[in-house]
């Protein structure tokens, strides 16, 4: 675990995969992915913008509270994710 936006991350070696926040978790699915599509259509997500003003981060959706009971699954698409991705190849293997 690690802390980003004065909130609590869930990390894989040290790259950020989700941000708990005070209403749900962001989670990072890659943009235009067919998990992101998903989890834009839960009811209450949105592109995930800690700005608050109009600049949100690509491949990341915020998905609230009320759908906490996808968030196992969305937190392991984005390990997959960030894993396949976003780490040096054989970096998960360590």
């Amino acid at each position: 675990m690690a802390t980003v936006f004065g909130d609590q991350a869930l990390t894989v070696q040290g790259k950020i995969v989700a941000v708990r926040l005070d209403d749900g978790v962001a989670f990072r699915l890659g943009r235009g992915t067919e998990e992101e599509v998903m989890a834009l259509n839960i009811p209450g997500s949105g592109l995930f913008d800690p700005s608050r003003r109009g600049h949100a981060f690509r491949g990341w959706v915020q998905i609230p509270d009320t759908a906490v009971d996808t968030w196992l699954g969305f937190a392991q698409d984005a390990i997959a994710f960030v894993v396949r991705t976003v780490l040096p190849k054989g970096a998960a293997k360590d």
